[in-house]
């Protein structure tokens, strides 16, 4: 079977579920590459042990050839190199080893201040040699060709969702019970959601609101739910597997997911945990932002409202808690979308496609000598 390398900053991450999807259901034999952007480890397989390249503590050329030289040893035929800076790094690696690179951005590597700043200027070069270079959200997309990235080179490839586990949900039979899924960190929105929910329940005191998740902003999230005398409808779930997150959506009237870019410019791809809830048949309260108004039609699959419109959310949450068949019938209408147009099956399909015309083409791009 044909190989792939996957290089990634992290190996284990809950919240990528993303890259597991790649790992485990790509039709390839995968190799790992992970630990920093330049990868500091190797793995032949998801649950094989991990070892470390030579030159983590030397000049990071002996890395880079330590590097090149797995990927021959391995016969790679490719490598896909999750979010931009790892793509970076994995250029001259690529480049020694003659193999086809493409880069897969995901969110804050296409927005956020500082990570801008470190690899913008390297981002063109990047560009000049990747093979593909895929975005998942039309705005990210959008982004990206403003940076340089050639049009012929630019797949719009958003994320795809397992709809035998995200289904069978009925909103219209649950109360009014609503839920958050996703690393609490400042553009998730926990915070202002938080604000919202408080105002649903001075109102509607029988709401309740599930959180699954873990992240920095969780102790504060606490402290402010105790603050707004909500803690009492406010359940923290932490870290939850696939299945069980299916099984809470199924429970559930609909998902908040309050996204927006913090000051720092960090902001969303296309949440997935939009799209498992649309599989489920549950229907998102989202904000316009990024790739969440490409998913969600307003009034048709979900409801919209902008960013930091805490007042604008609240008023959402109320529509919903009081209209079950609402509910239930935007949640049909997004589990037709995901059906037709989000399953991971095509996403995979896509990423696929992709990488075979890397593997077909017979040079490797490289950026032209200035």
């Amino acid at each position: 079977m044909t190989v792939v390398a996957i290089a990634s900053p992290d190996r284990q991450v809950y919240s990528q579920t993303f890259i597991h999807q790649q790992i485990a259901n790509l039709p390839y034999t995968i190799r790992l590459l992970y630990g920093g952007n330049l990868p500091t480890h190797r793995a032949a397989s998801p649950d094989c042990p991990g070892y470390a390249f030579p030159g983590e503590n030397e000049d990071p050329w002996v890395r880079v050839q330590a590097i090149a030289d797995y990927l021959v040893e391995q016969k790679v035929g490719a490598v896909l190199a999750q979010f931009g800076p790892c793509a970076v790094e994995m250029m001259a690696a690529c480049e020694s080893a003659a193999l086809p690179l493409l880069v897969h951005f995901h969110g804050y590597d296409a927005s956020r201040l500082e990570i801008l700043s470190s690899y913008g200027k390297r981002y063109r070069a990047l560009f000049a040699q990747a093979h593909s270079v895929i975005a998942v959200s039309r705005e990210m997309h959008a982004r990206l060709a403003a940076m340089g990235a050639p049009p012929a080179r630019l797949h719009y490839v958003p994320y795809g969702v397992d709809t035998d586990v995200f289904a069978r949900a009925n909103p219209a039979a649950n109360g009014p019970d609503f839920l958050m899924v996703g690393r609490q960190v400042e553009k998730k929105g926990h915070l202002l959601a938080l604000l919202a929910f408080a105002g649903l329940v001075r109102s509607h005191p029988e709401c309740t609101l599930r959180i699954i998740g873990t992240g920095p902003l969780r102790e504060s999230g606490e402290m402010l739910a105790r603050a707004l005398g909500i803690a009492g409808q406010v359940r923290w779930l932490g870290v939850l597997s696939p299945n069980d997150v299916a099984a809470e959506l199924r429970s559930s009237r609909a998902l908040i997911q309050f996204s927006h870019t913090t000051p720092s410019g960090d902001s969303e791809g296309t949440p997935l945990a939009v799209l498992e809830a649309m599989s489920s048949g549950i229907p998102v309260i989202g904000s316009r932002h990024a790739g969440i108004p490409d998913v969600i039609e307003h009034e048709v699959h979900g409801l919209l409202v902008d960013p930091f419109d805490v007042a604008g959310l609240t008023d959402a949450l109320r529509r919903l808690a009081v209209a079950p068949a609402l509910a239930a019938g935007l949640g049909r209408a997004a589990a037709g979308a995901v059906r037709n147009f989000y399953t991971r099956q095509r996403y995979l399909d896509q990423l696929a496609s992709l990488i075979d015309a890397a593997m077909a083409t017979s040079s490797v791009h490289r950026p032209s000598k200035p």
